[in-house]
């Protein structure tokens, strides 16, 4: 019986994954090329982290991101970093100690911007970003410094990445 959640939860992840890829090939006529490649990977970094707290009694203490995570970029897969991210495969994380939230941020350098999601998976007591309610919050920031623990958003929206 575990084998077979274990394979239904890995046939799960590749479906999100694959529409996330399919939605987002759709948004590249729209996006130029580098918005997109930092966006899909911000994409598949957070399926990897969703996935990550689902089997981990919904929490996202210990989570890396070096494990888990699908090679479905053109280029190869996502590079995790604590640091800054200075290209759009390299992405930061920073999760909150409680492992109730968690930032991901993707560089995108000409021109400079920072993409980025929050993932906050309970109620925060005080904001994150300027939200507190749990949910998937995406954003744009105006910088060369693109660390996932100190970026401060130019845009923040619920239902995609505004415009870089």
């Amino acid at each position: 019986m575990r084998r077979l959640v274990l394979v239904g939860s890995f046939a799960v992840l590749l479906v999100v994954v694959l529409v996330g890829c399919i939605v987002l090939s759709n948004q590249a006529v729209k996006s130029p090329p580098n918005n997109t490649n930092a966006q899909l990977d911000l994409r598949i970094a957070l399926t990897s982290a969703v996935s990550y707290a689902r089997d981990n009694h919904g929490s996202l203490v210990g989570f890396t991101g070096s494990t888990g995570v699908p090679s479905v970029h053109p280029g190869g897969g996502v590079v995790w970093t604590s640091g800054d991210s200075t290209s759009a495969q390299l992405v930061g994380l920073h999760i909150a100690r409680d492992g109730t939230y968690l930032v991901l941020a993707s560089m995108r350098p000409n021109p400079p911007a920072c993409f980025g999601i929050l993932y906050v998976m309970a109620r925060q007591h005080q904001s994150v970003l300027g939200e507190t309610a749990a949910g998937t919050y995406f954003f744009v920031a105006r910088t060369t410094a693109c660390k996932a623990s100190t970026v401060v958003p130019r845009a923040i929206s619920t239902t995609g990445f505004p415009s870089g």
